[in-house]
């Protein structure tokens, strides 16, 4: 008896150490990233649909001696048949302790939003204060507030955001101003963003909208580390300039392969759907710049250029 509670113990040993072991020696992707620093100067995104619409984003940054945002510049357009959208932002960020030495962020927004279509045509700017707050290294909640002028008749502007993590990845978050909530949940499979669903709900009738995001990579090649979190703007399911400074947990460190995206709502109590789109990415990098290539069966053009 006493041989063979010898044995049963060696054998536990035995276990105890190769479970130490396995734990030690997992396979960590962040540690086997190539860290090529690339914090952009510039960023141009450009896609035209077979329909002909066509969208282009210019971001402008400008960075502090630590290699956070300072100051941005955004713009954007869309060109579709007789309808002309254009949307540009300056932001200047502020980072400071407050007296809880919690981290927080302080953001002045300036905004001017045009739409011209034959019916009708709408302009307003807006000024704004993002308030960010910190629950450790990441971004617990942001809330808004200013005002937004129309036609010379100025409004009051307010929202709020709030974000919820498992560990270091963010799981979901939930977003409300006056009119809209907005519902996000992130699906993780180990370190891959499998799966981001945006429920958008407005707050003055029953009219919705239910997105689908699904994701798959290729687990065999890791992605470099940019210190830029680049794969912010093609992700965005949250604020791309906080992102990009991986203020919401930590990045993929896989490559990304194909996006599938589906959509479907309700617009005045009747159903509707939006066609399905599919993306396959490739990344190409050089020295001072990344591209992000992109083949859609919808598109003739998707593609991001990352310039230092």
């Amino acid at each position: 008896m006493k041989k063979s509670t010898t044995i049963l113990a060696v054998i536990a040993t035995i276990l105890a150490l190769a479970s130490c072991s396995d734990d030690s020696n997992r396979f960590d992707p962040y540690k086997e990233q190539t860290k090529m620093p690339i914090y952009p100067k510039s960023l141009s995104f450009k896609s035209v649909n077979n329909d002909g619409a066509a969208t282009a984003e210019n971001w402008t940054f400008n960075y502090n001696s630590d290699n956070t945002i300072k100051n941005y510049t955004y713009e954007h357009a869309i060109s579709s048949g007789d309808t002309d959208i254009k949307e540009s932002r300056q932001g200047a960020l502020r980072y400071y302790v407050d007296y809880t030495g919690s981290r927080c962020i302080e953001t002045t927004i300036y905004s001017k939003y045009s739409s011209n279509r034959p019916t009708s045509t709408l302009v307003y700017t807006d000024t704004i204060t993002e308030f960010v707050k910190f629950d450790g290294d990441y971004i617990s909640s942001i809330r808004t507030s200013g005002w937004r002028t129309t036609n010379g008749i100025a409004e009051t502007i307010s929202s709020n955001r709030v974000f919820t993590y498992a560990k270091d990845f963010c799981t979901s978050s939930t977003y409300d101003d006056k009119t809209t909530e907005i519902a996000y949940s992130y699906k993780w499979h180990g370190e891959r963003l499998v799966q981001a669903t945006v429920h958008k709900q407005s707050k003055e009738s029953s009219n919705m909208t239910y997105d689908t995001h699904n994701y798959t990579y290729n687990r065999k090649e890791i992605a470099k580390d940019y210190g830029f979190n680049i794969m912010a703007f093609v992700y965005a399911h949250t604020p791309e300039v906080y992102s990009a400074m991986n203020f919401f947990g930590k990045g993929i460190p896989y490559k990304l392969e194909s996006k599938e995206y589906d959509s479907y709502g309700m617009r005045n109590g009747r159903e509707y759907e939006i066609e399905s789109e599919l993306h396959y990415f490739t990344i190409m990098e050089d020295k001072n710049t990344v591209t992000i290539l992109t083949d859609s069966p919808g598109y003739s053009e998707y593609i991001y250029i990352f310039q230092r």
